[in-house]
């Protein structure tokens, strides 16, 4: 799923964008998906280069 199709949903889903409570978000992400978001994301795009890293 796409990003903005992903905001898009999770708008619908709870009235507010993930961003608005990002470690509840991160938590419920954690709780369903078995990872956080970061290690979801360097999982799913190893490749992508980041600032910082």
């Amino acid at each position: 799923m796409k990003l903005d199709v992903f905001c898009q949903a999770f708008g619908r889903a709870f009235h507010m964008t993930p961003y608005q409570f990002a470690s509840h978000f991160a938590t419920t992400f954690r709780n369903r998906v078995g990872v956080t978001p970061t290690v979801y994301r360097r999982a799913r795009w190893p490749t992508t280069r980041r600032s910082g890293n």
